[in-house]
């Protein structure tokens, strides 16, 4: 009896140095993120994290890396995530999903809290979808980092900033204060100045931290009038051409008094042009149209429109419907036609009033 045998021999040298390569291969990825001090995990598609570091469990406040959820639909039941605003963040837009979404971030801060135990920290994720060679979307790769210390910092800096707002608005009150003991008869108009120009400025589309700035550089628009005699602001009839000059000079003396002055806006030119108007027939220097700074433009016309509309030693109030007829005729001569729309707009379509102080 003849039997046939067939031999078949492979050849697995190069399938056992593939694996290999592969053990080693995921050896040195487990050493580099080991080594790592940022908190780092990847994920394929199905959200379960195939490889994550030592500071991954700290980072997410587990005692070990044995202790941590293994896949991504775990962590819901341990966390909630806030934006920095405080607004609860859906499980959807986490930064897993978002990655596996196909969408890349950079310097995402969150704040979590931890459900079961209470602990509260801040962190920054980076984030990115992983891709095969055909541009298919294979997994996930987040880093993240606790920046709860910084947070706490720039909380303290804010603190420090908003005492120095408080007493720099502080101390600009007290100067408007003396500036109206020396001129009684405009007691108010320097703060209804600033508001009535930082309410322009809203108008125009400002932000709020530009329209307070402007309000502040209002309460001292007129601090040169402190160089000009009393009898002379308060004199009850016509000034004489020479008076009259001498008054004109409040707008340089301002400037002198605060170029010195370190200021979120530039407070001293901002009070030197306050008189230029649009065609060159203002003054100190007679700057003609964008020449003057938006913001010496928007003071203009909120002084000419307060002082109008007031009561002065050499003649009673003329009213809000005089002052804005007169405004508006000289829209584009002397005052800047953007400002007086605004300001137009505030009063006739809106039922904007002088404040009340």
């Amino acid at each position: 009896m003849i039997s046939n045998f067939v031999a078949v021999k492979d050849d697995i040298t190069q399938l056992k140095k593939n694996e290999q390569l592969l053990v080693e291969g995921k050896a040195r990825v487990e050493a580099a993120l080991a080594s790592m001090s940022e908190a780092i995990f990847i994920s394929d598609t199905t959200g379960k994290f195939t490889h994550f570091n030592d500071a991954f469990a700290t980072f997410h406040k587990f005692r070990n890396k044995e202790e941590c959820a293994k896949t991504f639909d775990e962590y819901p039941k341990f966390l909630d995530v806030y934006l920095i605003t405080g607004e609860l963040v859906p499980v959807e837009n986490w930064v897993v999903p978002r990655a596996l979404g196909g969408e890349t971030g950079t310097g995402a801060e969150f704040r979590l809290l931890r459900k079961d135990t209470g602990e509260t920290w801040f962190g920054s994720y980076n984030y990115a979808p992983i891709r095969n060679q055909e541009g298919l979307i294979v997994g996930s790769v987040v880093t993240g980092r606790d920046i709860s210390e910084s947070k706490a910092a720039e909380e303290k800096i804010k603190g420090y900033v908003k005492q120095l707002e408080t007493a720099m608005q502080s101390t600009l009150q007290a100067v408007a204060n003396v500036v109206e003991a020396h001129d009684p008869y405009t007691a108010g108009h320097e703060r209804r100045v600033g508001i009535i120009s930082a309410d322009i400025a809203r108008e125009m589309g400002w932000s709020e931290e530009k329209c307070h700035t402007l309000q502040l550089i209002g309460l001292v628009h007129d601090i040169g009038k402190m160089s000009i005699p009393a009898e002379i602001l308060s004199k009850p009839g016509l000034l004489s051409r020479i008076e009259f000059e001498l008054v004109k000079t409040h707008a340089e003396n301002g400037y002198q008094i605060l170029k010195d002055v370190d200021f979120p806006l530039p407070i001293a030119q901002i009070i030197r042009e306050h008189h230029e108007r649009m065609d060159g027939s203002g003054y100190p220097q007679g700057m003609k149209g964008e020449e003057t700074l938006l913001e010496s433009r928007i003071l203009a016309v909120a002084d000419v429109l307060e002082s109008m509309a007031s009561h002065r030693p050499y003649r009673p109030a003329l009213g809000i419907e005089a002052a804005l007829k007169e405004i508006e005729s000289h829209r584009m001569q002397h005052f800047d036609p953007e400002v007086v729309d605004a300001m137009l707009r505030l009063f006739r379509e809106k039922g904007y009033q002088l404040p009340a102080l």
